[in-house]
C-alpha cells in the first residue's frame, strides 16, 4: 500500500486536529484509519467508483473519506474532509485524482 504525499499530509493534519480534541479522539481516528486501510487493501472493490478511476471510502462515524486507486497495489491518493469545502467538492482531491489519472 502506498500513499500520495498529499494524503500523508492530510492524515497528519487529521491526527493533529484529533490530538487537540483529546486522546480518545486520537484512538478513535487511528482505529478507523486502520480499519479502512485494511478494508481497502483486502477488498479494494468494496467501495464505489469515484473520480478518474479512483474509489472513495468513508470513515465510519468521522467526517473524512479516503480516495484511493488500485493498480498493481492500493494507493491512497487523498484523505478529504466531508461537507466543509476542503473535500473534493472544493476541488482539492479532484485535482489530485485528475493528476494521477494518466
Amino acid at each position: 500500500m502506498g500513499f500520495h504525499p498529499e494524503a500523508e499530509r492530510e492524515m497528519r493534519e487529521a491526527r493533529a486536529f484529533a490530538a487537540r480534541l483529546g486522546p480518545i479522539h486520537v484512538r478513535r481516528l487511528e482505529a478507523e484509519f486502520k480499519r479502512s486501510l485494511i478494508g481497502m487493501l483486502y477488498f479494494p472493490s468494496a467501495w464505489p467508483p469515484y473520480l478518474f478511476g479512483t474509489r472513495r471510502c468513508f470513515l465510519a462515524g468521522l467526517p473524512y473519506f479516503f480516495v484511493y486507486r488500485k493498480r498493481r497495489r492500493v494507493e491512497v491518493v487523498a484523505l478529504a474532509i466531508t461537507g466543509n469545502g476542503r473535500g473534493c467538492g472544493g476541488g482539492g482531491c479532484q485535482k489530485i485524482c485528475q493528476s494521477i489519472a494518466g
